[in-house]
């Protein structure tokens, strides 16, 4: 979860693995950060409004990655720092119109690719990579003349199947509930101010809410993740989906740097209109997990198909909303709640047509309180026994199969 903007304008994002990235438009950038994970560095605009294709070149003494972005207006406070390769961040607006944006380099980088993707929450961006080089390999790696972003057609996310767990087939009366820890691997979500990474303090809870599940009759439970690996958000509601589950649970941590006030338990259902801007945003910065691993999704479906998978996750939703509610009934007695303790927005990873799915956040990692409780084996041990119940009692409005 990471820090995140919040704007009330329709945004476009743009994001750069160590060099900006790329798509837009008839514009107004109103936002820009810059980081660095000691490989790359992220240069993340938002923009609003509509689409082009921006392109980009290189040049020397000193060396810089130039991006020209049609008819773009920059309107961003210089609140970001130096970061990774990238000393400096100017803006210009040419002749004809475009937008200028050059990114000063006191380190070589290299611009490996500029493509426009899709956003699996209907949020336009582009992303463009670059990895830093030797000063060697500086003229050769990024060859003169300019770059133009492409309109590919987006590649498959690797196939399912080398995600599925290896578990047995369901049995007839068995309840099998598939439990996803969010994040991992190269995306780590978010961190406490004490260096503890999201990716991990979810996956301990998960594995204990696990165990506790198991031990209920004819309950079964499987993790998306059981270690530190990193799983593509359109897979992890597509592995419920195939062990025909009756229940996806994602567990996240979440993450506010300009309130570290807030904290408490909030529980999140999937909607095409998310419930405020909070949720808006949330999800928004979630749903960009696979923009670490340049993760790309197939085209749409088409109308038809899209007509069907509406009617069928209306159903589903209503089981969805119904185990949240039975959640934050439960957990408000043993634990603090978010000011709004059910939310909604458009998570991915809850996008399944046929399987109820809810997102917890447990708690945020910027507020030191929450992360003592989760920190702490007990406060743990009273969020999960809290959750077992509130899906026991949900298990008797909907029995599984």
């Amino acid at each position: 979860m990471k820090k995140i903007f919040r704007t009330v304008c329709k945004l476009a994002i743009f994001t750069v693995f160590l060099s900006l990235d790329t798509g837009v438009y008839a514009a107004s950038a109103v936002k820009a950060d810059l980081s660095y994970d000691g490989k790359t560095a992220f240069f993340l605009v938002r923009l609003t409004d509509g689409f082009a294709k921006p392109s980009h070149f290189m040049m020397q003494n000193p060396n810089r990655i130039v991006i020209d972005v049609p008819d773009l207006e920059w309107k961003v406070k210089k609140d970001f720092l130096a970061a990774g390769p990238v000393s400096d961040i100017r803006f210009g607006k040419r002749q004809n119109g475009e937008g200028r944006i050059v990114l000063e380099l006191r380190a070589p980088a290299q611009v490996k690719s500029l493509a426009i993707i899709p956003h699996p929450t209907e949020i336009g961006y582009g992303l463009l990579r670059a990895e830093i080089v030797s000063e060697q390999k500086f003229p050769t790696a990024n060859r003169v003349g300019r770059s133009h972003a492409q309109t590919k057609k987006p590649f498959s996310v690797v196939g399912l199947q080398s995600y599925l767990p290896k578990v047995p087939a369901k049995r007839s009366g068995e309840c099998l509930f598939v439990i996803d820890p969010g994040h991992g691997g190269k995306d780590s979500g978010a961190v406490t101010p004490s260096g503890l990474y999201e990716k991990n303090l979810v996956l301990q809870f998960s594995k204990e809410l696990s165990r506790a599940l198991n031990q209920k009759q004819d309950i079964r439970t499987v993790l998306t993740r059981e270690a530190d690996v990193f799983i593509p958000l359109e897979v992890r509601p597509k592995i419920a989906d195939r062990l025909k589950a009756d229940l996806f649970i994602s567990v996240h941590a979440d993450s506010i740097e300009s309130h570290p006030d807030i904290q408490g338990v909030t529980l999140y259902t999937i909607s095409k209109d998310a419930s405020d801007k909070e949720a808006e945003a949330l999800a928004a910065q979630e749903n960009l997990s696979d923009t670490v691993a340049g993760v790309i999704y197939e085209p749409e479906a088409a109308p038809v198909k899209h007509l069907l998978i509406d009617l069928a996750q209306r159903e589903t939703n209503r089981y969805s909303s119904s185990v949240a509610v039975h959640m934050v009934n439960s957990l408000r007695k043993v634990s603090p709640m978010n000011n709004k303790p059910y939310r909604q927005a458009g998570f991915a990873v809850l996008k399944s047509p046929d399987t109820p799915s809810i997102l917890i956040e447990t708690g945020y990692l910027t507020n030191e309180a929450d992360v003592r409780r989760l920190l702490d084996p007990n406060a743990r041990a009273q969020k999960v026994r809290a959750m077992v119940d509130a899906i026991m009692r949900w298990r008797q409005e909907r029995p599984c199969n």
